[in-house]
């Protein structure tokens, strides 16, 4: 598993602002473990 680099941004960053966990979130694939 290689995370793109949004999903390397969240999975780094544990202080992010609603919303730019919109704007990550909608960059991630659907098929991405941080949907599961």
């Amino acid at each position: 598993y290689v995370p793109n680099r949004y999903e390397h941004l969240i999975l780094q960053n544990r202080r992010i602002l609603q919303d730019q966990m919109q704007y990550l979130m909608s960059k991630v694939p659907r098929h991405s473990r941080l949907y599961g």
